[in-house]
């Protein structure tokens, strides 16, 4: 069917689908009233009469239809038993009439007179057509289950939908069941190895969430990387405010209260995946152009589950489980005394060595004792923790669903966790037999505190870094009578006066989030007129999201590191105060003449949306001792304030013909936004898209389809990239002066714009057992925001402009099949491919340095050049040139790895037997390169797990490239003794940032990212123990990130230092270690 859809209407999977508001009511007859028009010369009389002629003409169709009508009642069962099936859709073919089945399967509608033909579907069933002939007044259907789940709705943009079979862009859907089988800190984390064509990375394993979204690449350098979130209508904000954790860690440096490497947590984590009906992806620009100027890094929409008709029907969720830490980067044990101290002089001193390496061998019996302190410090196995209820039930005029939940993360170090309070109320309710009205309401809180990790400069902070600096024969754990930790007088950034003991940092430090949100919306949607062959429908929505989020960071004045600055004690006060809203209002025409083989929609709308945020920040240091508030020391403070309206128009039209195996679709949105230069001007971003299905055209082949699209996409400029700022430029005459900061905005700037081009092919076959979706699209993005360098003759630096073009390529094939299908197993496997290239393909004349992104060239950085990959990392290494006819060797900043995957593939196996069933999913990533700095920390301190292994030069010749390094000009061997150490060897190849590529390392892996096992217990025996309403109960225990290999030295390649970064997400730095988690979980319905 084609139909522009009230709001969201997506897929419902399995027994517990629900109903949505129809699309296409019963339809009902009244008499038409005329319209006329009035034509400059015309006389009253013929104009009367021109009026008068066209009424009667619309009256008399009008009873026609009447009488040429019928009732036709059915009932709608699951194949191979009674079971009614609710909720199912029934349409009259060729035209716009149509209803849903009632709880107990039936239905009843009005068709017309002669031989029809009906179209009955239910989301996880296959599509049934049945030809009614003209003396059949009754019909009962049974409808078979759809394994593959190739009849499902998918979304088209602004709230429309059309089926799965007919769409002509690749649009990944993944539903409830998909998102809940194993628990998940938040949605993202779910969507891991679900969504071909989007990489998901977790940026740490620090409770409370923190991950990335990225679909089809990179889409910009400067501008927003992030897809465009939109929950029932409603455009939520993905924020992530830094903590002011950068206070005590100093990563960014000293000045700043907040910076990108606090570890940040951004706001999808408040949704509650069991509140969540499914989550559709749309990633090409032909399907997201609907959306404008926010639409370039795809559009991920969540609709949450609604109500149906009948009897309440209640669910209860509880789950019971316990992480661990998924792999350390361990602890050099020492082969001998002189090893021991010789390594600790390099963090301290020899006297201080000499002096701790005395004091262990005493303590120890005269052996030298080995601490492994990433296990002990992140060695908990806290119990974690998911409570849910939900109710759904109505009648035929109101259905609601309401739901509750609570979920605790106990984190793997001690003083760290998070917990998620989550409320939500859905209604719809018929409010006249044209008028619809739908209220949602959704309530988040969230509570974490994360610890202390990645970066830190002095005083060193983050535990993973003093780590890497300590050697392992020092105790750190034990208290003296006092309570008092053992002071490290290695953790100190190899200055000795410092000292730093991560197990007393993590007991006291806090760094405290919380965060309370509302989102809501409502909508109503009137059905101005409806026939057999016409349709006309309005409706307005309106939807906002509200946050607060407060962080308080406090570092009490007798912690080890806090003398470093002269200040005892510090404490971070932040409020973050975040406001959206939007408006949708639009008319929906439908036309299916009964004569002619197609159907036709259009739609027509108008959308306004406004995002505010206000956020303030006070730190303090010098506090009064076990005070932590920001008024007892002394103060630096913050202030921001952010504020951006957007409009736009759009206009769509959708054609289904031939039997609906021919579909097309254009769309044309104009936008205009506060953060253009002109913010009067309106942008337009078309959209074109067709597809034609071959139906059994091959043997074997029950459906073959391909598909074409086109679309142009914006990604709006960052809020204040258009301003010219002046910042504060000290005192001046005794008053605080301005001046002109070093990157200028641009008053002439303006989105960045896509085009992509999206080609492939849909096919399923060999009765329903196959199906293989292939897709292959081109990126072409022009102006890129870039910084266009300035002439020093200016007093400033860079500015703000559109003068970059980007460059994407990419293929996505996804494959399911049944290899096995008996009348008491099934099984059902998934292969997902992914493969992405990208390039600069003009960024002449600009900073080739994004901001905020890595170390330098010492370590690996991004860099911006025409021509080459933009995730390619950029480092020193030695290169040989032709200087005035001689070789000759020279260190330079060059392309030394790739960040950007090879490829990904991803492995779903479902094994259902009789009432057990069993879902195994496996991630694999190929390439994709990640600057391991936490490795180098450990190798410049002789402290690495394997740096007494055998260095692979031991006996090498300068024919050897790995095996010299550049000193004074010319080539020296590195140590080649037959004691020389893999450690060793790698910081001396490293010789002080001249050749990076010893950190810069392979992240491939492999993981084990989901196992379930699930027992669905026979209902005679849960009503016997839970008692008569007792339905469904359901046991499982399931695991998430169970096993990973990897021939990445650090924790996880996924990890990222710098958190959502565009094209900078390949830094390793101390983060705080990912977990796999282990959970039994009771599902109770009733």
């Amino acid at each position: 069917m084609l139909a522009i859809h009230p709001r969201p209407v997506v897929a419902r999977s399995g027994a517990d689908a629900g109903a949505d508001t129809p699309s296409f009511p019963v339809a009902t007859r009244r008499p038409s009233r005329g319209v006329g028009g009035t034509r400059l010369g015309d006389s009253p009389p013929m104009r009367l009469f021109r009026q008068c002629a066209v009424a009667l003409a619309l009256v008399a169709i009008a009873a026609a239809d009447l009488v040429a009508q019928r009732r036709i009642t059915g009932r709608v069962t699951e194949e191979g038993t009674t079971t009614p099936l609710g909720s199912a859709s029934v349409q009259v073919a060729g035209t716009t009439t149509g209803t849903y089945t009632a709880a107990n399967g039936t239905f009843a509608l009005t068709a017309p007179a002669g031989q029809v033909t009906l179209r009955i579907r239910r989301i996880g069933y296959q599509l049934r057509t049945v030809v009614v002939p003209a003396g059949q007044g009754s019909v009962d259907v049974a409808l078979k289950r759809d394994i593959l789940q190739l009849e499902t709705q998918v979304v088209t943009g602004q709230q429309g939908s059309i089926e799965r079979r007919n769409a002509a862009t690749a649009i990944v859907q993944v539903t409830a069941e998909e998102l809940n089988r194993v628990p998940a800190v938040s949605p993202e984390q779910a969507l891991q190895g679900k969504v071909v064509g989007a990489r998901i990375n977790m940026n740490s394993g620090a409770p409370g969430g923190g991950g990335q979204i990225q679909v089809r690449g990179v889409t910009s350098v400067l501008g927003n990387g992030e897809p465009l979130f939109v929950i029932d209508g409603v455009i939520m904000s993905n924020a992530s405010i830094a903590s002011g954790a950068n206070s005590i860690t100093r990563a960014g440096g000293a000045g700043a209260i907040a910076t990108v490497q606090d570890n940040r947590t951004n706001r999808l984590a408040d949704i509650n995946p069991a509140e969540i009906e499914d989550i559709q992806v749309l990633k090409g620009a032909a399907a997201s152009a609907i959306y404008g100027s926010r639409a370039t890094n795809g559009v991920v929409i969540i609709t949450t589950k609604r109500g149906r008709s009948g009897q309440p029907r209640w669910n209860v969720t509880q789950r019971f489980g316990t992480s661990e830490i998924l792999r350390t980067v361990g602890q050099r044990r020492f082969p001998d005394t002189a090893s021991a101290i010789a390594a600790a002089t390099l963090a301290a001193n020899a006297t201080i060595a000499r002096e701790q390496v005395i004091a262990a061998l005493n303590a120890n019996g005269g052996t030298l004792p080995y601490n492994e302190f990433t296990s002990q410090l992140f060695g908990r196995t806290p119990l974690s923790w998911q409570t849910s209820a939900s109710v759904t039930g109505g009648n035929e005029n109101t259905r609601y669903s309401a739901s509750v939940g609570r979920a605790f993360d106990g984190g793997l170090a001690v003083n760290t966790d998070n917990t998620r309070d989550n409320a939500r109320i859905n209604i719809d309710q018929n409010v006249t037999s044209r008028l619809t009205a739908r209220l949602d309401l959704g309530y988040a809180r969230q509570r974490a505190n994360r610890g202390i990790s990645n970066n830190s400069n002095t005083p060193v902070t983050s535990p993973l870094y003093v780590f890497g600096a300590t050697p392992s024969f020092m105790e750190l754990r034990t208290r003296d009578a006092q309570g008092n930790f053992p002071v490290n007088r290695f953790g100190g950034n190899a200055n000795p006066i410092n000292a730093s003991n991560p197990f007393q940092t993590l007991q006291f430090v806090q760094n405290e989030e919380d965060v309370d949100r509302i989102i809501g919306a409502g909508e109503l949607n009137y059905q101005a007129y409806t026939s057999p062959t016409h349709q006309l429908r309005a409706s307005v929505l309106f939807g906002f999201d509200r946050f607060n989020q407060e962080n308080q960071v406090y570092s009490p004045n007798f912690l080890q590191y806090e003398p470093s600055d002269g200040q005892l004690g510090t404490a971070v006060e932040s409020n973050g105060a975040s406001r959206q809203s939007n408006l949708l209002a639009r008319v929906n025409y439908e036309f299916a003449p009964r004569s002619l083989p197609f159907r036709a929609s259009t739609e027509v709308g108008a959308t306004q949306e406004e995002q505010g945020l206000v956020l303030t920040r006070v730190r303090a240091i010098g506090l009064v001792p076990g005070v932590p508030n920001v008024n007892q020391g002394q103060q630096i403070t913050t202030q921001s304030r952010e504020l951006q309206r957007d409009q736009a128009i759009y206009v769509r039209q959708q054609l289904l013909a031939f039997d609906d195996r021919l579909f097309l679709q254009g769309s044309l949105r104009g936008d205009r936004s506060s953060n253009n230069g002109d913010v009067a001007k309106f942008f337009l971003f078309p959209g074109v898209q067709g597809s034609y299905r071959f139906v059994n055209a091959i043997p074997g082949i029950d459906e073959f389809k391909l598909r074409a699209s086109y679309g142009e996409t914006g990604n709006r400029p960052l809020y204040g990239q258009r301003f010219v700022i002046l910042g504060g430029n000290g005192l001046i005459g005794g008053v605080n002066g301005l001046g002109a900061v070093a990157t200028l905005g641009n008053p002439n700037i303006r989105p960045e714009r896509m085009a992509e081009t999206e080609l492939g092919f849909d096919l399923f076959g060999f009765s329903r057992r196959v199906s293989l979706e292939f897709t292959n699209f081109d990126r072409r993005i022009t102006d890129a925001l870039l910084l266009r360098n300035l002439p020093n003759t200016s007093g400033v630096t860079t500015q703000f402009d559109n003068i970059g073009v980007l460059r994407t390529r990419g293929q996505e094939v996804a494959l399911q099949v049944v290899p096995a299908q008996t009348r008491g197993f099934t099984w059902v496997s998934r292969t997902a491919f992914q493969r992405i290239r990208q390039w600069y393909g003009r960024a002449d004349g600009v900073n080739p340095f994004p901001p905020n992104v890595g170390f330098g060239a010492a370590y690996g950085r991004p860099r911006i050049a025409t021509g080459v990959s933009s995730t390619a990392i950029w480092g020193n290494r030695p290169v040989r040139l032709n200087v005035n006819g001689r070789d000759t060797i020279v260190v330079r900043d060059t392309v030394i790895a790739e960040g950007n995957p090879d490829f990904e593939m991803f492995f779903t196996n479902t094994f259902t037997a009789g009432r057990w069933s069993l879902a195994v999913q496996v991630d694999w990533r190929r390439g994709g390169a990640m600057s391991n700095v936490t490795q180098n920390v450990f190798d410049q301190y002789r402290n690495a797990r394997d740096h007494d292994a055998a260095s692979p030069c031991r006996g090498a010749t300068l024919d050897r490239e790995d095996c010299w390094i550049l000193s004074g000009g010319r080539q020296v061997l590195v140590d080649t003794s037959a004691t020389a150490t893999l450690g060793a060897w790698r910081w001396q190849k490293w010789n002080n940032g001249q050749d990076a590529r010893v950190y810069v390392q392979d992240g491939s892996f492999v993981k084990l990212r989901e196992v379930a096992l699930a027992y669905q217990v026979p209902s005679s025996l849960s009503r016997r123990l839970l008692g008569e309403r007792v339905g469904d109960v359901r046991l499982s225990l399931v695991g998430r990130n169970l096993l990973m290999w990897s021939p990445y030295w650090g924790m996880d390649p996924e990890v990222s230092n710098f958190g959502n970064n565009n094209v900078g997400r390949f830094v390793d730095l101390a983060p705080f270690p990912p977990s796999r988690q282990v959970f039994f979980s009771l599902d109770v319905g009733f």
